[in-house]
């Protein structure tokens, strides 16, 4: 179970990461992004610094400067959905181990009255939206 949450936890702390560049950029001059990423789409901090300061002046530049931020936020959130499904995929483990259980032990009922809890997953609705909105969310 402790994996599952910690599962949970990295792809929340990774969507929140990317959810908090602007702040970050504008109010601690720090981009909270994957260095490596930004390398390979040709993206720097200092680039990403100027575009959320305001201080880039040509629309070329600017364009150019938010179609690798795109890609580098789409890549650094597979790495938070790729969490959330090894979370669902560990919690369906262990559902079907929970329903095991309970089945060899059927005369104990409060097994039986609290295994019930476990059959439901974790529901779509709190990550994909946030997974859908983040690339057009940072400008």
């Amino acid at each position: 179970m402790s994996d599952i949450a910690a599962h949970i936890g990295q792809a929340t702390a990774v969507s929140s990461m990317i959810l908090g560049v602007p702040f970050y950029a504008q109010s601690r001059n720090q981009i909270t992004l994957p260095v490596d990423l930004m390398t390979s789409s040709g993206l720097s901090q200092e680039s990403l610094l100027r575009l959320f300061q305001g201080h880039i002046k040509d629309s070329a530049e600017e364009n150019q400067i938010k179609e690798a931020l795109k890609n580098v936020v789409y890549e650094t959130a597979i790495t938070a959905n790729d969490h959330m499904l090894t979370a669902k995929s560990k919690l369906e483990m262990a559902r079907q181990e929970i329903k095991k259980i309970v089945q060899e032990q059927p005369q104990d009922q409060l097994l039986n009255k609290f295994s019930k809890k476990w059959r439901k997953g974790i529901p779509d609705s709190l990550y994909v939206p946030t997974m859908a909105g983040i690339p057009t969310s940072l400008f």
